[in-house]
Parts: structure tokens; C-alpha cells; sequence
């Protein structure tokens, strides 16, 4: 599931992302803020998963005109997709 800029409305979303506690597959990290917001901000923008053998990735990026300013939606896909595994 992917959200926006009012993920952070609800604190309590931010112990709902520390439930992933280093576990790249928990429940906590299939919910994605967006990429291209600060790195030291709760969550991740990106899903790397599997499913019957094939391998997929889900990004999350947010509009940069919108507040509050972030980098470069398309840019930082390109550097996101450079990171990526699954083709």
C-alpha cells in the first residue's frame, strides 16, 4: 500500500513502520511512504518482493511541486531503479 504526504498524520504509524524491526518482508515494510522524501523520515519508499518465482519491485515517489518539497520524482526513480534487483 502506498501513502502521501499525510502519512505522518497519525503518529502512530510511525511504531506500525518500527514493527519491521530489520525484517525485509514484514507486514510493516509493504507499506511505503514516498522515496524521495528525507531518508531520516520513518518508513520506505520502496517494496522489493517475489511472488511464484518473480522477483518485482514497488516504488513510491511524490509529485515535487507539492508540500513539503522533495526531490525530483523522476530523478530519484532513476537512482532507486539502478538499486533495484528485479528487472
Amino acid at each position: 500500500m502506498t501513502t502521501g504526504n499525510h502519512v505522518w498524520d497519525k503518529r502512530e504509524i510511525i511504531e506500525y513502520f518500527q514493527m519491521a524491526d530489520g525484517n525485509p518482508h514484514s507486514p510493516a515494510r509493504r507499506l511505503l511512504r514516498p522515496a524521495n522524501f528525507p531518508a531520516s523520515m520513518p518508513g520506505w519508499g520502496v517494496y522489493e518482493g517475489q511472488k511464484n518465482g518473480i522477483n518485482y519491485a514497488v516504488l513510491n515517489l511524490k509529485d515535487a511541486s507539492l508540500w513539503p518539497p522533495s526531490d525530483d520524482p523522476f530523478r530519484f526513480a532513476d537512482k532507486l531503479l539502478e538499486k533495484i534487483k528485479a528487472k
